[in-house]
């Protein structure tokens, strides 16, 4: 009963702090935005910092978004969508979009998958596990910078695998 209890306002303080976050998150973007207006152009220092600010913003809105997807998935209010789609087309996808990252960083990135294989998954939940993967390998990359990902067959399942250089 006691663990229940405790899960129970686990869940309800992470969506009270998810609803509570998202507002104080845009309003500094908002003051960010408009302070980068008002910079001389020549002021790249300055600048910069706007840009800084409304990227780290950007990547602190989406993890608020992430802890109210988890908490919606964790209640039972919200279930998974499952649809078949190309493993290939995926993963080729999320590097498309994940490629401003990957220059940010310096780092070269590469995806072997073959092109055939099809999967039963909800695609929000698998972006999101893969986000979470690539975001952590990207994060302890090092030496010539690699990430690689990769996918793994293993009997009637597949493994969507996510390697860097440096450490694991």
């Amino acid at each position: 009963e006691q663990e229940r209890k405790l899960e129970k306002m686990r869940k309800d303080f992470v969506s009270t702090a998810s609803h509570e976050l998202k507002t104080p998150i845009a309003i500094i973007r908002g003051y960010a935005e408009g302070l980068k207006m008002t910079l001389d152009p020549e002021n790249a220092g300055a600048l910069e910092y706007c840009d800084i600010i409304m990227n780290e913003t950007d990547k602190m809105n989406q993890l608020v978004l992430n802890m109210l997807e988890d908490s919606l998935y964790s209640s039972g209010s919200k279930e998974p969508v499952f649809e078949k789609f190309s493993l290939k087309s995926f993963i080729d996808g999320f590097v498309v979009k994940t490629k401003p990252i990957f220059r940010e960083k310096e780092i070269s990135a590469s995806c072997e998958c073959d092109p055939d294989i099809f999967v039963f998954a909800d695609v929000t939940q698998s972006e999101t596990a893969l986000s979470n993967l690539v975001s952590n390998a990207c994060s302890h990359a090092s030496g010539k910078k690699t990430v690689r990902i990769f996918v793994e067959h293993n009997g009637g399942n597949y493994r969507i695998c996510v390697y860097n250089s440096g450490s694991h």
